[in-house]
């Protein structure tokens, strides 16, 4: 699989992996991953999981964009489109 952009070894990923949307109770399960990676390919996800199997199941591109992500915490795809007055 191939990567334009890898963020690595992050802290804590929220990936909000699973059924959407998500309703009640369902809502508080916020996907949680520790020690992740994050890859993708021209602005779209390609792969979510533990840091050592994501650079291993990756082939990045010419050019690519790594970030070190260690200490922090990354929440790829949050998107809030609306506005509380």
């Amino acid at each position: 699989m191939n990567a334009d952009l890898l963020i690595e070894n992050a802290d804590r990923v929220y990936s909000c992996r699973g059924p959407a949307p998500r309703r009640g109770s369902d809502q508080r399960d916020a996907g949680l991953l520790e020690r992740a990676s994050i890859a993708a390919l021209r602005g779209n996800i390609v792969l979510i999981g533990p840091a050592s199997e994501v650079r291993t199941s990756i082939m990045l591109t010419d050019g690519a964009h790594v970030i070190d992500a260690s200490g922090a915490t990354v929440g790829p795809g949050f998107v809030d489109p609306h506005t509380h007055l």
